[in-house]
């Protein structure tokens, strides 16, 4: 109530409110891997540097390859959705991918936001289509398109540690353009590749249904004469940040996405 009086005017509670919010975005103190605070800007960042290096930086995987034999025995694509995925993206894609995304979106570190793309569309837009076509045949993405600002939120009140922050990356347009229009084409086979009991992240289903399921296995545990049993529950954290490209290679080889050279991919130096 204090603030819908007082807070959008010239007033000093509007600005102990901004002092005070930007005062909390500061990281003054934090916990390292073995629970010891260290204090000061400096060393805070370099743990939190220190942790999503660990975290997002290249690791030696220690893992077995993948059964090409199992894999098959699931659903991968078919020959015509082979080609389908392959096909070219028209001008109209891009344009519509771009439009899509929201003006109030927070530029990426080229300070461009996609107003910019959408109210000078008739000069650049082609010149833009041509980019981001030309990618898509080439495979190879300049190091300016693919750099992203990442910030960093706290998930809770006064955190700790480095694992109750949340990353956001501040990504160029160019680069979102080019992830939702693959989002787009992905998404027609997600469906057909990705098993019933993934109940979420794909179009059309909801997580709730593994919480029905969930229910339905564990009801009767209880009851007297039944063989015993147990149940196991497993929290991987920041499960999809510790993929590596070779297993993510290995499944679009096996699930029958035709053969790309990833290496390909990776940001050019310079230019």
């Amino acid at each position: 109530m204090e603030w819908i009086t007082h807070g959008d005017v010239n007033t000093r509670f509007f600005f102990a409110k901004a002092k005070q919010r930007k005062l909390s975005t500061y990281i003054y103190n934090i916990n390292d891997d073995q629970g010891n605070q260290v204090e000061g800007f400096e060393k805070a960042g370099n743990i939190m540097m220190q942790f999503y290096k660990k975290l997002m930086g290249k690791q030696p995987a220690l893992r077995s390859s993948l059964s090409k034999e199992v894999i098959a025995q699931g659903q991968v694509l078919s020959a015509e959705q082979q080609v389908q995925m392959c096909q070219k993206f028209t001008d109209k894609d891009i344009r519509d991918a771009i439009f899509s995304i929201p003006n109030t979106k927070s530029p990426g570190p080229d300070g461009f936001s996609s107003g910019f793309f959408k109210t000078t569309w008739s000069k650049i837009g082609p010149m833009i289509c041509s980019a981001i076509q030309s990618f898509f045949l080439i495979g190879s993405l300049p190091r300016f398109i693919s750099e992203a600002k990442l910030i960093i939120l706290p998930k809770v009140d006064h955190p700790q540690s480095a694992t109750e922050f949340r990353p956001i990356s501040y990504c160029n347009v160019l680069y979102k353009c080019i992830s939702k229009l693959l989002c787009q084409r992905i998404k027609i086979v997600l469906s057909h590749i990705i098993h019933q009991s993934q109940g979420a992240f794909v179009r059309g289903r909801e997580l709730l249904y593994n919480v029905l399921i969930c229910h339905d296995i564990v009801r009767g545990y209880q009851r007297k004469h039944i063989s015993p049993r147990y149940i196991l529950k497993m929290d991987l954290q920041k499960a999809f940040d510790s993929n590596h490209w070779e297993f993510v290679k290995e499944m679009l080889e096996f699930l029958k996405f035709l053969a790309v050279d990833l290496e390909s991919t990776q940001p050019q130096e310079g230019g």
